[in-house]
């Protein structure tokens, strides 16, 4: 048996101590994720489950018999098969404000000119 007590955050309150089986079971119930941060003896801070076991996967993903099917999943679509009103500009990144970006552009124009 394994005497390893850990420590974790959930929702931004610290949960534990667990055990080490315990533990495990959180990691593999998807409660505890790669993100999520963790503490046990020995640790000089809390880090997350990354970086204390980098080869810890993400918990499987299962569909039961019920779940809704996820429409067009694995398939590979072109630009023309997607409808005209769902097609949209990808948006700018925070701060920065195309319809600017546009005026600039044309002021620069207008003072070459």
């Amino acid at each position: 048996m394994n005497a390893k007590q850990w420590h974790y955050t959930l929702g931004g309150e610290q949960k534990g101590p667990v055990s080490a089986d315990d533990f495990e079971r959180l990691i593999s119930a998807g409660v505890v994720g790669r993100d999520t941060l963790v503490w046990t003896d020995g640790m000089a801070a809390w880090e997350t489950l990354a970086q204390v076991r980098p080869d810890t996967a993400p918990p499987p993903v299962f569909l039961s018999p019920d779940s809704p099917a996820i429409p067009g999943a694995g398939q590979v679509v072109s630009a023309e098969d997607v409808p005209e009103e769902s097609r949209r500009p990808a948006p700018s990144p925070p701060g920065h404000d195309p319809h600017h970006a546009v005026a600039r552009h044309q002021l620069r124009s207008a003072q070459l000119a």
